[in-house]
Formats: structure tokens, sequence, C-alpha cells
């Protein structure tokens, strides 16, 4: 540690500038964005389920391996049943519905329940984005009475909005939070803002050279659903855990009579690196055990977090972090002084 050391006290402006460029660049490999895993991507080694599903495709429609539930009141199945299968823009237009309806008596209603196939591969992206012209149509032929739409088709799409609202709550709120404590821990405004953007773009590095890496080294342009809220939480979380820790011996080295933040980094860094820096290999070998498993989802966590938590502990906590700190001086301890 005494190199990085010497390096950011030397040349922090460089060093920072050189860091971030790294980061943003990486970051770019999320631009093109990413398809959602289907069933036949699910599993590093396919499964006979996937064999299975596959012969279906071939020889039957291909929706029927994911059927689509319709629910609906029994006097409007006949106008459901044929806007669904002829009131539809292409692709959706060549779907099909099976004939048979079966009606359930209720104590107050009479409901009928159908099965509809798509022509499609029911488990492609296009499948899922057809649910909410399907469940429009159904809705509008049934004159506004309540119509429901279920199965794995629809389950697909329920799940990906879900998680799309998920994220726009869990992604500030966490990163709200986390500031919060920063704050009251550190007992400043500044560090604790540049702390968080260097986590983002850690996070955001990961996301971006992990994409590039499945689609062009592995041949695998899809990604789980929920890859970018586990890697969040689990990045986020444990890059400020040991930044924290930095810091907070940054602090202390100022507080103790280091006599600018400029040594109290540099010191800070000397003795406690090593330790830091062991503690987020463990992190990143543990979670690389994830990618002997079997299944795509397991693997690109496990890839991710562990290329997240490798950057943080060799590029944002041993170079960028003190760099910035020691850009800012004192400026780092507004509005409180580093002395108390």
């Amino acid at each position: 540690m005494g190199s990085r050391g010497r390096l950011v006290g030397r040349r922090p402006g460089l060093t920072a500038g050189v860091v971030t460029a790294i980061l943003v660049l990486g970051a770019l490999g999320s631009l093109g964005g990413r398809e959602p895993l289907d069933f036949s991507e699910a599993f590093r080694t396919p499964p006979e389920s996937v064999a299975g599903e596959e012969i279906i495709s071939e020889r039957f429609i291909p929706g029927r391996a994911a059927p689509i539930e319709v629910l609906t009141a029994f006097e409007d199945r006949e106008p459901v049943i044929s806007a669904l299968t002829t009131g539809l823009s292409t692709p959706i237009q060549e779907m099909y519905l099976s004939a048979a309806s079966v009606p359930t008596k209720g104590q107050e209603s009479e409901l009928a329940l159908a099965q509809a196939y798509l022509r499609m591969n029911p488990f492609s992206d296009a499948a899922t984005n057809s649910i909410p012209e399907l469940r429009r149509a159904a809705r509008a032929a049934a004159g506004g009475r309540p119509v429901l739409l279920g199965g794995e088709v629809a389950e697909a799409y329920d799940t990906r909005q879900a998680i799309t609202r998920d994220n726009r709550i869990i992604v500030p709120l966490g990163l709200a939070l986390i500031l919060l404590i920063l704050v009251v821990l550190l007992r400043a405004v500044v560090m604790p803002l540049y702390v968080i953007a260097t986590v983002i773009l850690s996070f955001g590095f990961a996301l971006g050279v992990s994409s590039l890496v499945f689609t062009h080294v592995m041949g695998q342009p899809g990604s789980d659903q929920n890859l970018e809220q586990f890697a969040f939480i689990f990045l986020v979380a444990l890059g400020v855990d040991y930044n924290v820790f930095l810091l907070a011996r940054i602090r202390e080295e100022r507080v103790r009579g280091a006599t600018t933040t400029r040594q109290a980094v540099i010191t800070a860094l000397e003795r406690t690196g090593g330790v830091i820096t062991s503690a987020g290999l463990v992190l990143a070998a543990t979670f690389s055990v994830l990618m002997a498993l079997p299944l795509e989802s397991f693997f690109q966590v496990g890839f991710v977090v562990a290329l997240g938590l490798l950057v943080d502990t060799f590029l944002v906590r041993a170079l960028l972090v003190p760099s910035v700190a020691v850009l800012l001086g004192e400026r780092n301890w507004w509005p409180s002084k580093p002395t108390t």
C-alpha cells in the first residue's frame, strides 16, 4: 500500500482522472441494453425440459408449452375470444385461441375459462411484450367488464413490470439512506456525496463490462431480470461498507494529529489498505462460487458482483476515493471541522 499512497499523494488529479475514465468507459457497455433470459437460456447445460419445450414448438403450436389463461364472464366469452383471434395487430394476429371454454359457476356469476396458444415462442421477449395488447383487446371486447389474463407469459410480463417499479423505489431510497448514514457517521456532507458517486460508478462499470463479456465472449445476449437489482444491492452495500472503514480511519488520523488531510489519507491507506483489500478479495471469491452453479442467472450475478468487488477493491477504494479526498483537502469535512 506504500506505493499506492505515494501515487495518490503525488498525483491525485491524474490518478482520479484515469480511474474515472476507466469506470465511465466500462459503464458504457450497458448502453445497448440486454434482453431477458428466456426459458431455453436459463440453464448453462440445457436439461430435458428445454429439449421438450423445443420439440413442442417444432411439432405443435409453440404456445402450448405455456398457454395464456383467459378468465371472463360467461356472457362475454364469444366477443372476447373473437377479439383475441381477429382483432389484433401483426404479429399477435397469428395467435390461436382454443375453441373450448370451460364455464365455472360462482355464487353470483358464471365464468368462462379458456386457453390461448401463441404461435410465437411463448418464452420470447415478443410474447411477453404482447400481453398489454392482449389485455386491452380482451377488455374492450367485454365492454369494460373484468377480463383476466394469466399463465406463464402474463406472469413474465407482470414480473418485469414489478421489477421496474421496485428499481424506481429501491435505488433512490437505498442511496438516500446510505448517504444519510454516511453524513451522520463522518459528520460531513462533501465526502459522503462523492463516495456514493464512486460506488455508483463501480456498479455501472461492473454491469457494462459484464454485458460486453456475456454478449461477445460467452455468446449470451440475455440477462436475468433480477440481475441489476441484486448487483446493486450487493455492490452498493459492500462497496460503501468497506469505504466506511477507510474514511473513518482517514478522519481518525486527521483528529489524532495529521497536519493535513493529504497526510491523513496516505497514513490511512498504509495502515488499513492491506486488511480492507484482503476482505474485498475474500468477498469476491465468495460470490464467484455462484458461477459454478448450473443456472445462468446465478452465474451472471456471481460474475457481476465479483467483478464489481474487484474493481471497488483495486481501483475505487485504493485509488479513486483517496485521490478525491486529497484533492478536496479540508473541504472534505464541511460543514464540521476535521479536528473535532
